[in-house]
């Protein structure tokens, strides 16, 4: 039990420490490139350098959107063990629910109102 336990410990400090290096790794590959690339292609403002403002910008802008585009998901994801035999997230429409949800009421009270109405000229037809 204990073998076990220390084997585990090591496979996951070692999964970590592999993760770790190949993200610092790929940022510094994408420095790397974009500093290759504002050598060969500068930015300028009049007289001004601003390549390196441009790559940071854009850079961060990017991370951003990835950032935003995953929570909005989350938000909107339950787990309901729905999928691929019994586990896995279903997307619930319930989240876009509230960005519609004038309508629907609007929408409800108009079916409402037609059924009343309909049901009203019925009952004067069969009188």
């Amino acid at each position: 039990m204990c073998f076990r336990f220390t084997l585990k410990t090591i496979v996951e400090d070692l999964y970590i420490f592999g993760a770790t290096a190949a993200v610092i790794l790929t940022w510094k590959g994408v420095g790397m490139a974009v500093d290759a690339l504002a050598q060969q292609f500068p930015v300028r403002c009049g007289e001004c350098d601003i390549t390196g403002l441009c790559a940071n910008l854009v850079s961060f802008t990017l991370l951003s959107l990835c950032y935003v585009s995953g929570s909005l998901v989350g938000k909107g994801a339950e787990m309901d063990g729905a999928t691929s035999g019994g586990v896995g997230v279903e997307f619930s429409t319930a989240y876009f629910g509230q960005f519609f949800e004038d309508f629907i009421v609007e929408r409800d009270r108009e079916t409402t109102t037609t059924s009343t109405t309909s049901g009203v000229a019925e009952a004067k037809k069969t009188r």
